[in-house]
């Protein structure tokens, strides 16, 4: 989650659109200490989570996971030390049975691609992406888009599950 090297989609017309209406364009999301950490969640704006990754708030995390040799010193790291957030809405709990309210937001992580800069450039240009950028990794890219019925998540993150 957390290097600066956010670019959000200026082609996104659904977006265009909401702001044009007066809808609230950045939803609420929780936050957790942790990935390990399922409990206490804390709400803020996606808008506060945007600029927190676009102005590095979490770079000194990320320069840290990419200094791992170890497959699972770096997992560990990640699991127990980098806050993460709910793209897709608002948690009572961390599981999908404890959302609050969908925020019509859904994330693609996309790991260990190989010309990730290259991909980021293309996922710029798609009109469904709202926001591309780089994971804590630095090989992947944590890809946002705009859902048009919140009912069909489930299904679609089942999906994508494979």
């Amino acid at each position: 989650m957390g290097i600066p090297n956010l670019t959000i989609s200026e082609t996104n017309q659904q977006s265009n659109k909401n702001q044009e209406k007066g809808i609230d364009f950045f939803p609420q999301v929780s936050f957790f200490e942790h990935c390990r950490e399922p409990q206490k969640p804390c709400h803020k704006p996606l808008s506060f989570a945007l600029e927190s990754i676009k102005n590095g708030k979490w770079k000194e995390l990320a320069d840290k996971a990419k200094k791992f040799t170890d497959t699972e010193g770096y997992q560990n790291f990640k699991k127990y030390s980098v806050p993460v957030f709910t793209v897709h809405g608002t948690f009572s709990y961390r599981n999908n049975e404890s959302i609050i309210e969908h925020n019509g937001f859904a994330c693609m992580d996309l790991d260990n691609l190989e010309d990730v800069l290259s991909i980021k450039e293309k996922l710029k240009r798609n009109p469904y992406v709202y926001c591309v950028f780089l994971s804590i990794s630095g090989s992947g890219l944590c890809v946002f888009c705009r859902i048009a019925d919140t009912n069909l998540f489930n299904e679609m993150h089942d999906g994508c599950k494979g």
